[in-house]
């Protein structure tokens, strides 16, 4: 049997694995700041997704945040929808 790192690897590559690798997106069971890991009565379906799932921890670069001058936001509208684009500068 695969752990999920080799699973999630060879799947990657395109490569045969033992199962389908299967992440919960939102319910992350190593993320320890999420809500879901500190409310009690989730206590059991987080453990069961920490053992059973392939969990994928999303993290995200600090730049995506930068302060002006490096950020530049355009906001418009057509129609009934708005756009934003952001535009990072280094």
């Amino acid at each position: 049997m695969m752990d999920s790192r080799e699973r999630l690897l060879r799947s990657f590559r395109r490569e045969p694995v033992d199962r389908v690798p299967i992440s919960t997106y939102e319910l992350v069971g190593y993320n320890p700041e999420a809500w879901e890991n500190r409310e009690p009565s989730y206590t059991r379906l987080m453990d069961e997704i920490r053992a059973r799932t392939d969990c994928l921890y999303m993290a995200g670069p600090d730049w995506t945040e930068a302060d002006e001058p490096f950020r530049e936001v355009t906001t418009w509208r057509e129609g009934k929808s708005q756009f934003t684009r952001i535009v990072l500068h280094s």
